[in-house]
């Protein structure tokens, strides 16, 4: 998984981060919204939007899901994906796609199947196959990303 590149091609964590959390606003503090947009400095700057995400949330349940929601849903729409050999691809690529890529992780490493730190990952003994159970990330493992009502 790679963050998105711009135009120049950079890798901008900062762009994703206040594009994110305008989305995320958008619907319950669109002045928060249009704030985070156009904030020149987000590196020293993004406490006052992580702050308004907060604080719109706390207006009501609805606007704290919303919130969550379409920054959840933000997020998954802007990650991408760079797998060897393949075009880039979006992040909604790894839910649709059979399990043929199989991550191993690991405290700062993640790593193909095959390599040794696999070969280590223990399987559930329930069957399960999340990666909390089984310590491996799948590329057929769905990620709920609703939020239950």
């Amino acid at each position: 998984m790679t963050f998105p590149a711009s135009a120049d091609g950079r890798r901008s964590t900062s762009a994703l981060g206040r594009a994110v959390v305008a989305d995320a606003l958008r619907r319950v503090d669109p002045a928060g919204a249009r704030a985070a947009s156009r904030e020149a400095n987000w590196r020293a700057g993004y406490l006052a939007h992580f702050r308004r995400l907060i604080e719109a949330g706390l207006t009501s349940r609805q606007a704290a899901v919303s919130v969550a929601r379409d920054g959840l849903a933000s997020l998954h729409g802007r990650m991408r994906v760079i797998r060897p050999g393949e075009p880039e691809t979006g992040l909604g690529a790894l839910i649709s796609a059979s399990a043929r890529h199989e991550l191993a992780v690991r405290p700062g490493r993640a790593s193909h199947s095959g390599d040794a730190a696999t070969a280590r990952t223990a399987s559930a003994q329930d069957g399960s196959t999340t990666p909390a159970a089984t310590g491996r990330l799948n590329a057929s493992w769905r990620c709920p990303t609703a939020v239950s009502g």
